[in-house]
């Protein structure tokens, strides 16, 4: 199976179990949907998206900085040694091309904040994964919600991670939304205004 087969190999920062609420997530949208992923490292998460999108041609735009993470943190950060690799973008067109998601992921390489300001498609379903900081998220969410449509999914990683607790104290002191579930470090919300 497609899904399988997409965590088995390809390295990312979500988990398997919550790379299958992505799966199923992207599956379960109607046709001709929009998903946009902020942070997308290489492509694990977008991936699993993408692979749900398929069955109903649904799209996903995928955002992120990619080879300028040492700009902004160090790789001990993350845990990672590879983090700030100048070679995270070609894994991760390597990764789409490898599972034949070139017509269903468009990824779109830059600033999301930046990006967000030109933008003009609603949202069906937005993952946040990029910027930690406070600010990062605050900034993403503020640009970015208010393209999500009524109904629409919001995802939040690294919610209740306790490498990145600005995650959970922006969202917890000032969003109000609906939370869904929250899976491993996965929050799922819904947009209801």
């Amino acid at each position: 199976m497609l899904i399988e087969d997409i965590i088995n190999n390809v390295n990312g920062l979500m988990s398997e179990k919550e790379c299958k609420i992505l799966y199923k997530l992207a599956l379960w949208l109607d046709n001709n949907k929009n998903i946009v992923e902020i942070g997308s490292y290489k492509g694990r998460s977008s991936c699993c998206l993408a692979a749900g999108a398929l069955y109903n041609n649904s799209n996903v735009y995928c955002i992120d900085i990619w080879d300028e993470y040492s700009s902004i943190t160090s790789p001990t950060t993350w845990g990672l040694e590879t983090f700030s690799s100048p070679t995270i973008f070609e894994e991760f067109k390597h990764n789409i091309l490898k599972y034949k998601l070139n017509n269903t992921i468009q990824y779109i390489k830059g600033d999301s904040n930046t990006i967000g300001l030109t933008w003009n498609k609603e949202i069906d379903l937005l993952l946040i994964d990029g910027d930690h900081s406070y600010t990062g998220i605050k900034k993403d969410y503020e640009i970015w919600s208010p393209f999500v449509v009524k109904n629409g999914i919001i995802l939040f990683h690294d919610y209740n991670s306790h490498a990145h607790p600005d995650v959970k104290k922006y969202i917890d002191n000032n969003i109000h939304i609906i939370k869904l579930e929250c899976i491993e470090h996965l929050l799922i919300t819904t947009r209801r205004v």
